[in-house]
């Protein structure tokens, strides 16, 4: 039972998580990292307070707040990072990187959440890196990076963090208010830097609805990703919830005309198929 409640789960995150990041890219290119993140993360604290209407409110400590206040520090940087790389370069490139915080997450998951992680994940593990390694390589010649990569890669490891933080105090907290907490804490991160800086909000409608759906998807995804731990399956949900590159990589394919190098193809195809394996073992 806890392998199909698991596999169920990993997957709805994957196809909510995949299309809510293919939703973003046109808004980042139009009107820049900043922008999108700002009006994302308001939709997205509106979408789990309505979430969080119906759910009952769980008794939250003082400390809780405090490690959900450094973690909502993390996780911002992981975004920005991860929508300025988008607005750099490909988002086929930089999506396979970002999402595959899957591998350093199953560690974390092991540290932070108690699970046992057998001896055969560690090369999967190296195989994932391996894989963004090869995406990563712009001139595969001169093992030249591209120019999103570095940005990517941080997003990957910042996000790593914050993920598994979500899972472990949804153990306590359940699946909505990590979440919630956490979004309202970078909203105010974010209204904070825009009055001390010179940043101007501006936004055109179609690309705040864009950013609204994409805000929408995201926040479904993420309760049905924090629901695993309730389940004790998060080992199986993380590896497949972060296999969303493949969505993205299709939808930019079709819909945006990116077409990445047979090196970063082949990068992309061994991190999704390690991730998976992980989900498998």
């Amino acid at each position: 039972m806890g392998l199909e409640v698991g596999v169920l789960l990993g997957v709805s995150t994957m196809l909510l998580w995949g299309l809510s990041d293919a939703l973003f890219r046109n808004p980042v290119k139009a009107v820049g990292a900043y922008q999108t993140l700002f009006y994302f993360r308001v939709a997205l604290v509106c979408c789990f307070g309505i979430i969080a209407f119906f759910v009952p409110m769980p008794q939250i400590t003082i400390w809780q707040l405090g490690i959900l206040l450094l973690l909502s520090i993390v996780f911002i940087a992981s975004k920005y990072a991860t929508l300025k790389a988008v607005n750099l370069g490909d988002i086929s490139v930089v999506m396979p990187i970002v999402n595959s915080w899957g591998a350093p997450s199953v560690i974390l998951s092991a540290l932070l959440l108690n699970e046992t992680i057998p001896q055969v994940a560690i090369p999967l593990i190296a195989l994932i890196l391996f894989g963004v390694a090869l995406v990563s390589i712009q001139r595969l010649d001169k093992l030249r990076m591209s120019k999103e990569a570095p940005l990517a890669i941080l997003g990957m490891a910042a996000a790593a963090l914050s993920f598994t933080g979500i899972v472990y105090f949804a153990k306590e907290l359940g699946p909505v208010y990590p979440a919630l907490i956490l979004e309202a804490f970078m909203l105010v991160w974010l209204v904070g830097l825009h009055t001390t800086t010179k940043h101007k909000l501006h936004i055109v409608p179609k690309h705040f609805a864009a950013i609204c759906a994409s805000s929408l998807l995201f926040a479904v995804g993420t309760v049905t990703y924090a629901s695993s731990a309730s389940f004790g399956v998060a080992f199986i949900a993380i590896p497949l919830a972060a296999a969303s590159p493949l969505v993205v990589l299709v939808i930019a394919r079709i819909f945006f005309k990116e077409r990445l190098l047979w090196h970063q193809l082949a990068g992309a195809a061994l991190a999704l198929i390690g991730i998976i394996a992980l989900a498998l073992v």
